[in-house]
């Protein structure tokens, strides 16, 4: 395990206990804290809401949007079938990555 690149991460039900520190040692260093490291691309805040990887997930989808929008506009582009195939493909890709994970977070909105 490589002590510089690993950090330790609590998470808590109740916001009483966010206080506690976690002192994992490995080969006699002391991990460091991180309330926001990323794992597997997905960045758990310490109540596991995932709000931070919401919001950067939201951002993502909303500069797909609109580079969509400026290639429908052109008279260049891909036809109108390709954009209807393509469009739903570059939003859902970006979308559903770990939905079983964020999809139960108090930040959603039900379906």
């Amino acid at each position: 395990m490589n002590t510089t690149k690993s950090v330790s991460t609590a998470f808590y039900l109740n916001n009483h206990d966010a206080s506690i520190t976690l002192n994992i040692k490995v080969r006699n260093k002391i991990l460091p804290s991180d309330l926001s490291s990323k794992y597997l691309g997905v960045t758990p805040d310490k109540q596991l809401n995932c709000r931070k990887y919401l919001e950067g997930c939201a951002n993502k989808i909303a500069k797909r949007n609109c580079t969509l929008r400026k290639l429908a506009r052109t008279r260049w582009g891909a036809s109108q079938s390709n954009f209807r195939t393509s469009t739903p493909a570059l939003r859902y890709s970006a979308a559903e990555y770990c939905a079983p994970v964020w999809r139960r977070s108090p930040n959603t909105k039900p379906f």
